[in-house]
């Protein structure tokens, strides 16, 4: 019986190997000035997984390759096939050319006299 619980007690503690999960790093940054982008939404497999700070840093823990969609406004849309323990990579986004034809403002008042 202890045999079994020893056999079992391994198998659990082999387990998170078989999952390396490991960071990948981007920097994003701006393709003309070099500058670094803040708030760049980041999501990879339809779900948004972060934004960027304000030096255009994110770290995210992968176990596979992924692909990373970088979006702004006023920017391309950029799409990135990282795998882990790539290291650091710089995203460089391109301003966009389209320009906006029409916007929309919505305001709403709450009347809370009685």
């Amino acid at each position: 019986m202890r045999i079994f619980f020893l056999h079992l007690l391994l198998c659990l503690v082999s387990l998170p190997s078989f999952a390396q999960e490991s960071p990948v790093r981007f920097k994003v940054i701006d393709k003309e000035t070099k500058a670094p982008l803040e708030n760049v939404t980041v999501e990879t497999n339809g779900e948004v997984i972060g934004k960027t700070n304000e030096e255009g840093n994110i770290i995210r823990i992968i176990s596979v390759e992924n692909d990373f969609i970088f979006t702004i406004i006023g920017y391309n849309p950029q799409t990135i096939h990282a795998k882990a323990k790539t290291g650091w990579i710089t995203v460089e986004m391109q301003k966009s050319d389209s320009k906006l034809d029409e916007v929309t403002v919505v305001s709403s008042t709450r009347n809370n006299q009685r």
